[in-house]
């Protein structure tokens, strides 16, 4: 340490220089902002400014705008990391599916009919294409019928009409404590007080939801039994009943979000397969074929289904008849099972080259991954020691809903990016798993 008659400003430059050396601080690690650091080190934020400055000036420090500021060495500047984004919840196109695609899309223009599915259709679909969706979800464990299967432009609109038919502004809507922010979004828009019930490693629990129904009276909860997003929790059989039986004791009704449940391979029935009349079940093809794929399938308890369907005619007045008519394909000739088959295949691959270093592994087959942050990493230094060094990942506050506790996980998506990126990232996520945060270090 150098001597008191030292400026602050210096001591810390060279405590910095000391660092880096000894290699305590890595090239392209990024600094906590300087706020943070002033507090550290028990200086003011001038002379924290001055600081950060100096080491500007001799090389030691890079400051790259609207990113932060990153060590480098004392004589050459490094490139910055390239970008491993994992923070979009996406699926490749496997060739197995580009194939089906392709054959289907060709068939379609070999035809030349373009007024069958260019005019106007039923809002909730075209009868064959409704028989069609039956037959899709019937591969999922669903047994249904054409006429109880209604269409929609994916998952997140089936959700959006599902609110405007059962929901007012004002009106308290139960889910996990965790939920993807998708739904956070459709719940704002529509003036709904979300209200998160505790989980564990099997999603929700059925004693907190039956405290939670008690207490708002709610009537309407989000529930997503497989690989649930983020936390890629899923439900055994039985807790599968306790949920059922907490809502049929309040008059509730379940919005059953099951977008990964088919990729997965779930097992087990839906909840709408074990309660028809309790659960509104909800799925969509952008983690089944393609994320642009934009086709939602709902089957709706039958006392809904009028209500449910009105507002889909209100929400986008004619049905998804293209990928309705290319789902039908898909199911007509066998390629449904290789979209299934080659997902999973390319999921196992993915999660092969990641999963194992960090020791986070879904139950069942998925895009995406809960990662447990061990202490004594605060998260938001986890996260911002990643980007540091080029991986980005979204952390448990994003999902979670008001006054939940935010768990120290990360979520991780394995499709948005070539597998190569994959085994660069677990390169980088495993080792900074096992070391202590940079705001640990001490001054001395």
């Amino acid at each position: 340490m150098p001597r008191p008659a030292t400026p602050k400003f210096q001591a810390l430059v060279e405590h910095l220089a000391e660092g880096i050396a000894s290699g305590r601080w890595r090239e392209g690690e990024r600094l906590p902002p300087q706020r943070e650091l002033a507090t550290q080190f028990g200086v003011t934020i001038a002379t924290m400014t001055r600081a950060v400055a100096e080491a500007t000036k001799r090389g030691l420090v890079v400051a790259r705008p609207g990113s932060g500021t990153y060590v480098r060495g004392a004589e050459t500047a490094p490139a910055p990391p390239a970008e491993i984004d994992l923070r979009l919840n996406n699926v490749p196109i496997v060739p197995a599916i580009r194939a089906a695609l392709a054959a289907a899309m060709a068939e379609l223009g070999r035809e030349g009919e373009p007024e069958r599915l260019f005019g106007y259709h039923p809002s909730t679909g075209a009868p064959r294409h409704r028989a069609m969706a039956a037959r899709w979800l019937a591969a999922r464990g669903l047994n249904t019928h054409a006429d109880a299967v209604l269409l929609s432009h994916g998952a997140q609109h089936g959700l959006a009409a599902c609110l405007a038919a059962l929901a007012r502004p004002g009106d308290t809507v139960l889910c996990e404590a965790w939920t993807y922010a998708g739904f956070h979004r459709l719940a704002a828009e529509a003036g709904l007080r979300l209200v998160g019930v505790a989980m564990d490693a099997e999603g929700m629990r059925p004693d907190a939801l039956a405290r939670a129904l008690a207490e708002t009276r709610a009537t309407l909860v989000l529930c997503s039994p497989a690989v649930q997003n983020p936390t890629t929790a899923t439900m055994g059989l039985d807790r599968r009943r306790a949920i059922l039986a907490a809502c049929r004791e309040a008059d509730a009704f379940i919005l059953e979000d099951d977008v990964c449940g088919y990729l997965a391979g779930d097992p087990l029935p839906p909840l709408a397969e074990l309660d028809p009349e309790r659960a509104i079940y909800i799925t969509g093809l952008s983690k089944a074929v393609a994320p642009g794929f934009r086709l939602g399938l709902l089957r709706p308890p039958a006392r809904l289904r009028a209500a449910i369907g009105q507002a889909l005619g209100v929400h986008h007045w004619v049905a998804p008849s293209l990928y309705a008519e290319l789902l039908s394909r898909l199911v007509e000739s066998g390629a449904q099972a290789q979209c299934q088959a080659g997902h999973r295949a390319e999921v196992a691959r993915r999660l092969a080259l990641l999963a194992p270093a960090l020791g986070a592994v879904p139950p069942l087959a998925s895009y995406h991954l809960w990662l447990p942050v061990p202490e004594p990493w605060p998260l938001a230094d986890f996260i911002a020691a990643l980007e540091g060094r080029g991986v980005l990942v979204l952390p448990a506050t994003h999902f979670a809903v008001p006054g939940a506790p935010a768990p120290r996980h990360a979520r991780l998506c394995l499709g948005a990016v070539e597998p190569e990126a994959l085994t660069r990232a677990a390169g980088i996520i495993a080792p900074l798993l096992r070391e202590r945060p940079w705001a640990q270090r001490a001054m001395v």
